[in-house]
């Protein structure tokens, strides 16, 4: 199974209304329906983040992302970052 791929939110820093996101990866077509859903209905970051997903590990890179959010992180490029995994191929 491929894994790796990048997600990018973008939030209300005043209110962590989720605005946007992008993905890119091999599984981002499920992941981006829950994402936008979350955009339409205004779903606050915490909410996405406490949210208990059928398959932990498939929604572990948005958990990830809105985690970095909520610490500061407003962008990660640093290949060394513990969170990525290099692709292979």
């Amino acid at each position: 199974m491929a894994t790796g791929g990048v997600i990018k939110v973008i939030a209300d820093q005043q209110t962590g209304v989720l605005l946007g996101a992008t993905a890119c990866g091999p599984t981002t077509a499920e992941i981006l329906g829950m994402l936008t859903l979350a955009v339409h209905k205004r779903i606050v970051l915490d909410d996405l983040r406490s949210t208990i997903y059928a398959f932990p590990t498939f929604y572990g890179g948005v958990r990830e992302a809105i985690g970095a959010y909520a610490h500061g992180v407003t962008t990660v490029l640093d290949p060394e970052y513990a969170g990525f995994r290099p692709v292979e191929g």
